[in-house]
């Protein structure tokens, strides 16, 4: 059970590498002005995505860290209740605005990773945050929502 947890913490930095080079290869014969994430951001993506990748292959797990076995049906409802935030997601995004999906999306995910609800409060509006300011560096243009933001 120990591989098929690691190749689990391995699979989403493996998508975000992948998605990182394939943008990469599409923008490549771009004009300047048509690329819309600066090489810095992508760099800064990919960074952090390797130390991701180096950290859970390399690091061990702490001595007195027993890895917490959930129920089958427990794991199965966390999944599709993951995948049904992904669907609504998509649906407030444009609904609610940016902002306010990015924080609900966020809130729900870091619920269902297992974080306690104000620490998924904490950590979904820090990354809310740094979104807002990376899509107006970047000049997206992103929904406003309902209230402005």
């Amino acid at each position: 059970m120990h591989l098929r947890h690691k190749l689990g913490e391995l699979i989403v930095p493996a998508i975000v590498l992948l998605g990182c080079f394939l943008y990469w290869w599409h923008i490549q014969d771009a004009r300047a002005v048509a690329q819309r994430v600066p090489n810095y951001v992508i760099i800064f993506t990919v960074a952090m995505t390797v130390l991701a990748l180096v950290r859970a292959l390399l690091l061990p797990p702490a001595p007195n860290e027993e890895p917490v076995e959930l129920p089958e049906r427990g794991v199965l409802l966390r999944r599709l209740a993951f995948v049904a935030a992904c669907f609504g997601y998509f649906f407030a995004f444009s609904w609610l605005g940016f902002n306010l999906a990015n924080l609900g999306f966020l809130v729900l995910a870091c619920v269902l990773a297992g974080l306690k609800l104000p620490g998924a409060v904490i950590t979904a509006l820090a990354s809310t945050i740094v979104f807002h300011f990376l899509a107006r560096a970047m000049d997206f243009r992103v929904p406003t929502g309902p209230f402005g933001f």
